[in-house]
């Protein structure tokens, strides 16, 4: 897998990102000082802002679950160190 990092031509963030993370099911989500987390298409297209948050993120975690089906299902939690 070769990972191609390009210059999008607005940004979608209004402040620095701090984190960025991938789901166990190829789903790409960002979150930033601006307080908000967004979802990110395979190729590199913003889906959507999905939540803000109410601290500074400092990094994204995945908590898993298997449904009925067992299929892999996750929900995304982001996590703020406090100084």
């Amino acid at each position: 897998m070769r990972l191609e990092v390009k210059q999008a031509p607005t940004n979608v963030h209004t402040d620095l990102c701090a984190a960025v993370g991938w789901t166990p099911t190829n789903e790409l989500f960002s979150c930033s000082d601006d307080k908000t987390v967004y979802k990110w298409s395979m190729t590199g297209e913003a889906l959507g802002k999905v939540c803000d948050i109410d601290a500074f993120c400092t990094g994204l975690h995945w908590y898993t679950a298997a449904t009925r089906k067992q299929q892999a299902a996750s929900d995304v939690r982001t996590h703020a160190t406090l100084a």
